[in-house]
């Protein structure tokens, strides 16, 4: 794997040479992985969780620093994984007493049931795994629109 330089750092990731990455893009890499789930459940579409750092990853990194008024360069550094650790702990605790709210960056039992319909009845919300991302609520804007 050469030159590649990915690694953990207080149990998150961060990746120093993102292009080295993505030339290496059929390199498996957990914090890869890691960055990719993290980035799902926030609602950032990385065209799947395989491990593999390569453009859609990257395109969703950069959505995501944009967001969130960062440098938008696709490399994981301490700034934008601070961001992501952030924005998690944000999407993980309750922001009102409306517990029968779902969104985007939510996950659990109720998202999954939620998908269960929305699949039974023909909106694809890309699996039924319990995670609120862009699938999902791409399924309910599209219910919504025709109910």
């Amino acid at each position: 794997m050469g030159s590649i330089s990915a690694a953990q750092a207080g149990g998150m990731y961060y990746f120093s040479n993102t292009n080295e990455l993505l030339q290496k893009s059929n390199c498996y890499n957990t914090e890869a992985k890691n960055l990719q789930q993290d980035l799902t459940t926030l609602g950032y579409n990385t065209y799947g969780v395989d491990g593999y750092f390569g453009q859609n990853t990257y395109n969703a990194v950069v959505a995501f620093q944009k967001a969130h008024g960062l440098q938008q360069d696709g490399v994981v550094g301490s700034q934008t994984e601070s961001a992501i650790a952030t924005a998690l702990s944000n999407n993980s605790s309750p922001t009102n007493s409306n517990s029968n709210i779902l969104k985007i960056g939510m996950s659990g039992t109720d998202v999954q049931k939620l998908q269960s319909i929305l699949t039974a009845i023909g909106y694809n919300t890309g699996g039924i795994d319990g995670q609120f991302g862009q699938n999902t609520k791409n399924a309910v804007l599209a219910f919504q629109q025709n109910p």
